[in-house]
């Protein structure tokens, strides 16, 4: 009884940490100011988020219970203990974005309750089904993380089924300042738009979130918005969108993940990985606005793989050779 009442204490802050885990950071107070962030843009959105976090939670530790049968770690980065991982929220921070996802698809309480305990349900299935696939033999070798691929299948598949996917509605400008009043807007929404809102002050706070959890994070996230706008502005993307952080979103992640979690060595390979991630990302997005699906954070997850698939073959060749 004991090891449950402490497990049920423990619930907040594993709450917390998955919304923390949505950017790959850690630690309850990080998630706390997403959260808060997330509320101050859509406060029905923020309840969902909340809800899919639980849904997802509940679902993966009874799935887990000790005696269970089957199933590996429940983790987005290869490597941790199930259990410990479960406790960093890296079973609930695809049910929060589902949640995001599903109060802006239907923005009515009933539907979009039941649609997000359905999708973070069938999040928990992604996951362990992926998770069991990069562990297979042949393929565990570049050790994959599953990152957001469960929000992005089930979410999508509430697109594909006929949901309509309705954007919230942009907020009021940042009163008039030029150039630099846009360039501010659009770098915190390429920070806001990863949980899908554009909101000046949730990408602040987001940010503050993810200096506080790792200064490395919070920086990568930084440069990753910011580059995303400059390479837009040199590009001559739409000014409507890059504003509001609809084309640059995917990219904060890529530079957190492959600038500050996942690849090790030299700062020039880090940097080098993330540079090509971001390249990879402009392209993969430009290629889903041609499927039926939202384009959600394929973005990321996909150039991620490709990257982490290359530094792994890399290391592989290089290895063989020295044999």
């Amino acid at each position: 009884m004991a090891a449950v009442r402490r497990g049920v204490r423990g619930v907040p802050a594993t709450v917390l940490n998955g919304f923390s885990q949505i950017f790959l950071a850690g630690g309850p107070w990080c998630g706390l100011l997403i959260l808060v962030g997330l509320a101050h843009a859509t406060r029905p959105g923020a309840a969902m988020a909340v809800l899919g976090s639980v849904v997802a939670l509940v679902a993966t530790v009874g799935d887990r219970f000790p005696g269970r049968r089957g199933g590996r770690d429940v983790t987005a980065c290869p490597g941790t203990g199930e259990w410990q991982g479960i406790r960093q929220g890296l079973a609930g921070y695809n049910g929060a974005l589902i949640g995001v996802a599903c109060w802006m698809t239907w923005q009515e309480t009933e539907a979009a309750v039941v649609a997000t305990v359905l999708g973070a349900l069938a999040g928990v299935v992604v996951t362990r089904l992926l998770t069991q696939l990069f562990a297979a033999p042949g393929i565990r070798e570049p050790g994959l993380p599953v990152l957001t691929a469960p929000f992005c299948v089930a979410s999508g598949l509430f697109a594909v089924l006929g949901a309509q996917y309705v954007p919230p509605e942009p907020v009021p400008p940042l009163p008039a300042g030029g150039a630099v009043t846009e360039a501010v807007e659009a770098v915190l929404g390429n920070v806001s738009e990863v949980m899908l809102v554009d909101d000046p002050l949730t990408g602040a706070l987001v940010l503050v979130g993810l200096a506080v959890a790792s200064w490395r994070i919070g920086l990568a996230a930084l440069l990753g918005a910011v580059g995303e706008y400059l390479f837009g502005l040199a590009t001559g993307q739409d000014p409507d969108k890059l504003i509001h952080g609809l084309l640059g979103y995917s990219g904060v992640l890529v530079t957190i993940a492959l600038g500050a979690v996942f690849v090790t060595g030299p700062l020039w390979v880090r940097v080098a990985a993330a540079v090509v991630g971001l390249l990879l990302s402009q392209a993969t997005a430009g290629l889903m606005v041609h499927l039926p699906v939202p384009t959600y954070t394929w973005p990321f997850i996909v150039p991620v793989w490709v990257v982490l698939i290359v530094l792994w073959a890399g290391r592989t060749w290089r290895a063989a050779r020295r044999t």
